[in-house]
């Protein structure tokens, strides 16, 4: 009877650990502009790349919104590399992009609303930029 209920228990907190996961990740996206009203923490967030520069290990990329607003992505070189097959370039301009990361909004209000730390590209895969499949 002990086993029984010990399994019973395993298997619940199985299925609610995968459907937290499910959920978490399949959060709709939030435009470049919507993060006006963040205070900040975990988002996924959708716009339009206007721009990039990569510094050592690290690419920084300008996400702009539906409105104009921007958002300063931060992420590993290595990440971009292995989701899209090929290092960034002037093919990624004005190409759409999901993200999972950290937003930290800006406290000056400059240009930016503030800087995402990427953890994870979210859409589109390499399949959008007729890249090749990345090699890992």
């Amino acid at each position: 009877m002990r086993v029984r209920i010990l399994a019973l228990a395993v298997a619940l907190f199985a299925v609610f650990f995968v459907a937290a996961y499910i959920a978490s990740t399949s959060r709709g996206y939030l435009d470049v502009s919507d993060l006006k009203g963040l205070r900040g923490g975990s988002v996924n967030v959708m716009g339009v790349i206007g721009g990039y520069r990569v510094e050592g290990d690290t690419l920084v990329v300008t996400l702009v919104g539906r409105d104009g607003s921007k958002v300063t992505l931060v992420m590993p070189l290595e990440l971009f590399t292995s989701a899209h097959g090929k290092p960034p370039g002037p093919w990624i301009l004005g190409k759409s992009i999901g993200v999972r990361g950290y937003y930290k909004p800006s406290a000056e209000g400059g240009e930016s609303l503030g800087v995402l730390e990427v953890k994870d590209i979210l859409n589109p895969c390499h399949e959008s930029y007729k890249a090749p499949p990345a090699r890992t």
